[in-house]
């Protein structure tokens, strides 16, 4: 028996985002099945994300891939661009400037960590030496160099560091007795933890870290780690070359890991606390300020960061990934405890699955927190795959809306004081976040509801209950939507899983529900006039038990947003 044609609506289609947990499963059209080159607009609406525009019209010498950019802020507040790729360091957007230079090792990689420091930009990779930039006319150099070198005849104090000319740059000398130096130089010791006399001074042999993968400027120092990732060396205040004298030290993890070794992978401050990720593990510190007198506050274990770029402050969310997904580290202050949220739970396969193909899973992911856009991108390198969460509105249980975005394929990424998000792409170009068009190509989006019945969207619980059991015969399906003029849209309806994709036909202008229909197998609806709120009318084909609605948009000038689907069904027989 067929029932009378009822009317159906779905409210903000798939505003919960993707859904690839429950592929499986029918869930209500609050879900995306799809939601390729998608983003959340301010108003919380699934619709089209943003493109961008190159920074630097003519590309970068040798064409490399930008792999990684950050913003250095000098101490009289000018903020200037950094970027690395093809082994080589730049500054700078609109004409990137080569800094590289010929003080330090010729770079091997292009995956620097950079910080900032009493004004200057210092950068850590494993296996470089670090380096830094103090943003002048100069070119990089090694942050070893920073040191005074060795004087003749000269008054020392204990506590003071120096360097020797042509010194290899891991080790350097520490005053431990103080004095004047000789009339000529003694020949220093190059021993780690040797002792020479110099005149009146004594100078310990001290390793200066080198090597490292991570670093951080936080509590008025640098901290970076050693070249086997289990020691953190410390500088003094504001010295980030001094790592002995003074405030400065360093601390071993071996001894303080509780469930065997592991790696450190990133640094970071949170709350007042240093905050140590291992691969499989997370370290707390309070009283880092002072870090002689620091002590271990908390550790996590069975959970780390397997990717140091990750890390990102998102308001009062620490998020990091972790092997199996995205991780938020909260500080319940008042019950002292540390609860883990996975944010990534609705897509943890996709990301997983994109984790295991990555070539360099520690480097080789990338991402950034856009407080404008309200998103965090998590970006794959080798596959050019990005996963965009939506931080605005999170969901009930603490996860986040996710999207997925191809094409664009950033790798390094920086959202900077004045609110632009800056990309490093392939090619020799830098870009920033903007317009419709990736560097004025169109890209295509992709969008389908998850499976449903419809019986979440009915009206009653009568026609909830016709729904659970029955053939849908859709007749006619209404979209409102906000678009751009000259927008063209194509309609798919797909039934009971392995059904063939149908697409209708309509045409439409704003204001109006009129269309004509022919027999094409392909169906667009265009849109005329300026951008506004338009109603599209697309005629129903082929019916099913359970369904999935599909959109797709070539961009253009300007974003689309879904507000509502509507259909028009006849209610057939029972299901067998």
């Amino acid at each position: 028996m067929t029932v009378a044609t009822q009317s159906i609506s779905i409210s903000a289609p798939s505003f919960r985002g993707l859904n690839n947990q429950q592929t499986g499963a029918l869930l209500s059209m609050e879900w995306a099945s799809e939601a390729l080159n998608c983003a959340f607009d301010q108003q919380g609406r699934l619709g089209s994300r943003k493109g961008w525009i190159k920074a630097n019209t003519t590309a970068i010498s040798g064409a490399p891939d930008i792999l990684r950019v950050h913003e250095l802020i000098l101490d009289n507040g000018i903020s200037t661009i950094i970027s690395a790729g093809g082994n080589k360091l730049y500054s700078g957007t609109t004409a990137p400037a080569d800094k590289t230079g010929t003080s330090i090792t010729t770079p091997t990689g292009s995956k620097w960590k950079f910080v900032n420091l009493n004004g200057d930009v210092i950068a850590a990779q494993e296996g470089h030496h670090p380096i830094f930039w103090d943003g002048g006319v100069g070119n990089f150099e090694r942050l070893y160099d920073k040191q005074t070198l060795r004087a003749n005849s000269t008054a020392y104090s204990v506590g003071d560091v120096v360097r020797v000319a042509g010194a290899a740059g891991t080790v350097y000398w520490h005053c431990t007795t103080g004095g004047t130096t000789a009339a000529a130089d003694p020949g220093l010791s190059t021993t780690v933890g040797a002792a020479t006399v110099d005149g009146t001074v004594t100078w310990t042999t001290r390793a200066f870290p080198v090597n490292g993968n991570t670093a951080l400027s936080a509590f008025g120092r640098l901290w970076i780690t050693d070249d086997n990732e289990t020691t953190i060396y410390y500088s003094d205040l504001l010295q980030p070359w001094k790592f002995s004298g003074g405030t400065a030290g360093s601390l071993s993890l071996v001894s303080v890991w509780t469930h065997g070794m592991d790696t450190i992978t990133a640094l970071t401050e949170y709350n007042g606390r240093l905050v140590i990720f291992g691969r499989k593990s997370i370290t707390l510190y309070q009283g880092a300020d002072t870090p002689s007198t620091m002590t271990k506050e908390e550790q996590i274990t069975d959970t780390g960061c397997i990717a140091r770029d990750t890390v990102q402050h998102v308001g009062a969310m620490l998020l990091f990934l972790s092997d199996s997904g995205l991780h938020s580290l909260e500080r319940a202050i008042q019950a002292g405890s540390l609860p883990f949220f996975d944010l990534s739970k609705n897509v943890r396969n996709g990301v997983e699955a994109l984790i295991a193909a990555e070539s360099d899973t520690l480097n080789g992911i990338t991402s950034v927190y856009h407080e404008p856009e309200g998103f965090y991108l998590l970006t794959f390198i080798s596959s050019g795959n990005t996963y965009c969460f939506d931080v605005k509105y999170p969901l009930e249980d603490g996860s986040l809306r996710t999207t997925t975005w191809s094409g664009i394929a950033p790798r390094g990424m920086i959202s900077t004081r004045d609110r632009k998000l800056y990309m490093g792409f392939s090619g020799g170009f830098l870009g920033y976040y903007s317009g419709y068009t990736d560097n004025a190509a169109t890209y295509g989006l992709t969008y389908f509801t998850a499976w449903s019945d419809l019986s979440a969207h009915a009206g009653s619980r009568e026609l909830a209950g016709l729904l659970l059991e029955r053939i849908k015969i859709p007749k006619r399906v209404g979209v409102v939507v906000q678009a751009p003029s000259g927008a063209t849209l194509t309609l798919k309806i797909q039934y009971d899983y392995f059904g063939d994709v149908l697409t209708g036909i309509s045409s439409s202008s704003y204001g109006t529900n009129v269309a004509e229909f022919n027999v094409s197998e392909f169906n667009v609806a265009e849109f005329s006039g300026g951008d506004a709120r338009g109603s599209l009318s697309f005629p129903g084909r082929g019916s099913g038990k359970v369904l999935r609605i599909g959109l797709s948009y070539t961009s253009v000038s300007d974003k689309i947003s879904f507000q509502q689907i509507n259909m028009l069904a006849k209610i057939g027989r029972q299901a067998v």
